[in-house]
């Protein structure tokens, strides 16, 4: 056999089998669509290699499942409840109150609350004190406390408990340290400007760290340790302490002794003066029960709206001060200190209504009533009906991102029989053929162009080697190949 001949037959296999292809395809398109499945039945499933998954599928989907990865590993993430399922109503918690009808109770505690200030003296920073009234079963007048530095309100170095009453006829204050076997110090930080957020404390929980009687002398009331009280602070073994509270501020002076009776803390008066609450935090209650301390104001500019997205680092709190869970930790899968990115609206409730409005910079206190957060359901630490205390930091954060959609590839014109005239040849009179319409090459999707160049080939193979061994390959009429010119 010649070799123009061996060309020419693979030259034919290849060019009438991509004939046979573009045929199928056509048909194909130009099918009717198949009948619904019956009742019951399973819809077969076909299996779509990744590479032929196109690049903006492909990356929605891998920015879910991160996304519910993240979710899934952090107790801000929202837990599915069911559609129909109605919210639980808010759980109204009133605004704690003076309960003592004595002036002096009065006036003594009006001078204790509210936000105050002491400029930095030497290397002393400045500092801010803030107090509220709150509830104490066991207790009246009593009022939380916190102070910290000026520049970093958030972590407050020293809080407790004041309680004001009167002992035959003379005032007296006692100071608790708040033991309920978590941190009380940071998971109420800055929660004394919404005291209607932190949780009844028990008296037995409490423990006092001194008690000094009042003496009122016209406007000014002082008040001193009749004796050194035991302490454990920077290396104290006691401490004695001095009041003045006047309505122009409080001066506090604390003074801590080792054993051998060296002072080991104390560099004398700490005077704080009244700070307009319009600098101080700034707290929204919401209708839903959800109450915002924003202890630094946010950065100039938009803040979160629903649907956007935002990175932020966050500590969270349970009622008994004991923590559940913070991003300011390695994460123990990466070992990193990883912030959490979230999507507003993929959180619990309480969190996706108290992270509106942040900006970057901002440091926000968020406290979630129980059935703004998971309600009767218990989430890996947090037990069921238990109420959230969040610090949330923002890092960024960003406006909702329009949805990626794939684009459709462009369908094909299905193939329209045209009727041939009569006597046309390979015809009949009467008869139709179809009229075959030509697909690109480019238009073939990649795994059948694949399949088809494996195939041709193949074929291409197993023709040479039959020539090789003197076969000749069988011509039907349709498909031999004219003479060569």
């Amino acid at each position: 056999m010649k070799t123009w001949d061996i060309r020419r037959s693979v030259a034919l296999a290849l060019t009438v089998t991509l004939a046979g292809s573009c045929v199928a395809m056509a048909r194909q398109a130009a099918a009717p669509p198949a009948p619904p499945a019956p009742a019951g039945s399973q819809p077969a499933i076909q299996a779509v290699r990744p590479e032929d998954v196109p690049e903006a599928v492909r990356r929605q989907h891998e920015e879910q499942m991160r996304r519910r990865a993240e979710q899934q590993a952090n107790p801000v993430a929202a837990t599915p409840t069911p559609a129909a399922a109605a919210p639980a109503a808010p759980v109204e918690r009133p605004i704690p109150a003076i309960i003592s009808t004595d002036s002096t109770v009065k006036m003594v505690i009006s001078r204790l609350t509210g936000m105050k200030y002491a400029e930095a003296v030497g290397d002393r920073a400045a500092l801010s004190l803030g107090a509220g009234v709150v509830t104490v079963k066991g207790l009246d007048n009593a009022v939380y406390f916190e102070v910290a530095r000026a520049d970093d309100p958030a972590r407050p170095f020293r809080s407790g408990i004041w309680h004001v009453f009167m002992r035959r006829g003379q005032p007296v204050i006692r100071q608790f340290d708040v033991r309920t076997g978590g941190n009380a110090t940071s998971a109420f930080a800055g929660f004394w400007a919404a005291p209607q957020a932190l949780p009844v404390f028990d008296l037995a929980s409490l423990g006092v760290a001194l008690e000094m009687p009042l003496t009122i002398s016209g406007e000014s009331v002082t008040a001193a340790t009749a004796n050194p009280f035991p302490s454990t602070a920077m290396g104290a073994t006691e401490v004695t302490s001095t009041w003045t509270l006047n309505a122009d501020g409080l001066t506090f002076d604390d003074r801590g002794f080792d054993a051998a009776g060296n002072q080991v803390f104390g560099s004398g008066p700490v005077t704080f003066k009244p700070l307009d609450a319009a600098k101080g935090p700034k707290v929204n209650i919401m209708p839903t029960g959800t109450i915002v301390v924003d202890l630094v104001p946010p950065a100039p500019g938009e803040g979160l709206v629903a649907g956007g997205e935002a990175a932020v680092h966050y500590s969270g709190w349970l009622a008994s001060g004991v923590s559940f869970g913070t991003s300011r930790e390695p994460n123990p899968r990466t070992g990193n200190v990883e912030p959490f990115r979230f999507t507003h609206g993929n959180v619990i409730p309480g969190f996706n209504d108290g992270v509106i409005g942040i900006n970057r910079g901002a440091v926000r206190r968020i406290f979630v009533p129980a059935a703004q957060g998971y309600g009767a359901r218990a989430r890996g630490a947090i037990p069921a009906n238990s109420d959230l205390y969040f610090l949330v930091e923002t890092l960024w954060h960003q406006a909702p991102q329009p949805k990626v959609e794939a684009t459709p590839a462009a369908p094909v014109a299905p193939v329209t029989p045209a009727v041939a005239p009569t006597g046309t040849p390979g015809g009949a009179a009467g008869s139709t053929q179809p009229q075959i319409k030509a697909v690109p090459s480019d238009q073939v999707p990649a795994h059948i162009r694949e399949a088809h160049e494996k195939e041709m080939k193949r074929r291409a193979e197993e023709a040479a080697k039959k020539a090789a061994e003197g076969a000749k390959p069988t011509d039907t009429p349709a498909e031999k190949p004219a003479d060569p010119k």
